[in-house]
């Protein structure tokens, strides 16, 4: 059982769910850089 006082150490879980969201934000600003040389245009 665990002391009150201390907090959890992070798991392997806790790891790849970080890198997960780091993934998805890099793409989101890659598309969003890369839409912003269009011009903004969606539809040719």
């Amino acid at each position: 059982m665990s002391r009150p006082d201390s907090s959890p150490e992070p798991g392997v879980y806790d790891v790849l769910l970080a890198c997960a969201v780091g993934a998805l934000t890099c793409g989101i600003i890659f598309l969003v850089l890369h839409l912003g040389s269009y011009g903004w245009q969606v539809a040719p």
